[in-house]
């Protein structure tokens, strides 16, 4: 086996092989990049359009602050169910250890994922909701600035 490498007949399927893979490459390259250049154009075009509606959305919880204090409620509600549907998911886990009730452990397993896509889900919506109190938090304190260093400029 390790004699192979220095005989004609590999060196010679080396090279073929070599050969073949870049004239496949050639005629490849032109059709892959085109692919990708539209996947990517199509990702960008996307990825502006929802910051696009996000700074609607923060520009709309700027101007109204009772829209804020229902988004900050309804974000400590999400985060307060994320954290009791983790709950149930380990007390359902701590469930299908005890021997008593080890014949239905399968559900309790079944039960514990439910629960924690569950609240892995209400986190995720939370921490959505929260990037938009966030960016609110900011575009307030740039305006508060702005209003501050203009009375200093008058």
């Amino acid at each position: 086996m390790p004699n192979e490498i220095f005989t004609w007949y590999w060196f010679f399927s080396v090279i073929i092989a070599g050969l073949l893979v870049n004239l496949v490459s050639v005629y490849l390259k032109t059709p892959i990049d085109g692919v990708l250049s539209k996947l990517s154009s199509r990702w960008k075009r996307q990825v502006e359009r929802k910051m696009e509606q996000h700074a609607l959305i923060v520009e709309r919880y700027v101007n109204d602050q009772m829209l804020l204090t229902i988004l900050v409620e309804e974000r400590s509600r999400m985060e307060a169910r994320a954290c009791f549907f983790l709950v149930l998911s380990v007390l359902a886990i701590i469930l299908s250890n005890i021997e008593e009730v080890r014949a239905i452990s399968a559900i309790h397993i079944l039960a514990s994922m439910v629960f924690a896509i569950g609240g892995f889900f209400n986190l995720l919506l939370s921490t959505n909701t929260g990037k938009i109190v966030r960016d609110v938090k900011f575009c307030r304190i740039l305006a508060a600035e702005e209003k501050e260093s203009d009375s200093q400029e008058t």
